[in-house]
């Protein structure tokens, strides 16, 4: 009997492609540092047909949309340099955040559903090689107290049959990559909301961009139509005369976050158009806390509903 395959040899590339759909060639850079991946190698649905005098037997069934899925999950590390696309821009880019390069400064990472691109996934684990094209995914950002900052991946593309691999398609490099740090008092200088200092307990973020697998005749991919980013935002309560949630209800207000010290080096996440839901409160670790639901709403004056940024904070 053959030797058992190893789940835990997952690697991950992930190549920015010319044309919807055609696989691109793949480099030893395109590779991902990644946690949790997972394949859905046939994905889809089915439809039975409910024939006449089939009598004790089953309905015949034929199966409908059939693609690939894939889920990662990769830590938010610090970038190499300020101008510089970090090792996550990739997989943010996939989530249909357009990257823009802000001259000696930072890079940004915003949602669009006009010019996004798409990718070329190679999901390589012991003894087989699985090629996704046409990739598209939707996912979250989780900024938790105590962990790594994470960005989630749930994405789709086009089914093609595996093939026999003995070792990644190429020797994978991961000169991008810099350790990351958990948020804390140390490690995360700013955290604001409205403009006042807050304890964070965790900020989780839905980008709701949903990737959809489409199959009708003569089209087939992976699309995202839409953004409907929602979250949760908990913190320890401040007191009322520095902030007031309750008195922010259905109002929008600012959201800043910034993660390591270095400028040049940091992480981050701002949005200007932050609706504030119902408060509740919380027990964290024996003190009052609140939780609030949030909206990421295109600001009053016009702009992006947030922005994932890594490099030097803006002003």
């Amino acid at each position: 009997m053959p030797a058992p395959f190893k789940w835990d040899t997952k690697v991950v590339f992930l190549t920015p492609e010319v044309t919807k759909g055609t696989p691109v060639a793949v480099a030893a850079g395109d590779a991902l540092i990644t946690m949790n991946g997972a394949i859905t190698p046939m994905d889809g649905g089915e439809v039975e047909l409910a024939l006449d005098g089939r009598q004790a037997a089953a309905r015949e069934a034929y199966t409908t949309n059939l693609h690939q899925s894939v889920s990662f999950e990769v830590p938010l590390c610090p970038p190499t340099a300020a101008a510089t696309a970090p090792h996550w821009g990739p997989a943010a880019r996939l989530l249909s955040l357009k990257e823009t390069i802000v001259a000696t400064t930072r890079v940004e990472y915003a949602p669009v559903i006009t010019g996004q691109e798409s990718f070329t996934c190679r999901f390589y684990r012991d003894g087989e090689l699985r090629v996704l094209a046409g990739l598209m995914g939707g996912g979250s950002i989780r900024l938790t107290n105590g962990q790594v900052p994470i960005l989630t991946s749930q994405a789709k593309g086009i089914y093609a049959a595996p093939s026999a691999a003995s070792a990644p398609p190429v020797a994978p490099t991961y000169a991008s990559y810099r350790q990351p740090a958990v948020l804390s008092d140390e490690n995360t200088p700013t955290v604001k909301l409205g403009g006042v200092d807050i304890a964070l307990e965790s900020l989780e973020i839905n980008l709701g961009n949903d990737a959809v697998f489409v199959n009708r005749p003569n089209y087939s991919g992976a699309e995202v139509n839409s953004f409907n980013p929602t979250g949760t935002l908990v913190f320890m309560a401040p007191p009322l005369g520095t902030l007031n949630v309750e008195a922010m209800l259905d109002t929008k207000t600012s959201l800043q976050l910034v993660h390591y010290t270095a400028a040049g080096t940091q992480v981050g996440f701002t949005a200007d158009g932050v609706q504030i839901g119902r408060v509740s409160t919380v027990d964290l670790n024996g003190n009052v806390g609140f939780s609030v639901p949030v909206r990421f709403t295109r600001p009053a004056a016009g702009g992006n509903a947030f922005k994932l940024w890594s490099g030097t904070a803006p002003v």
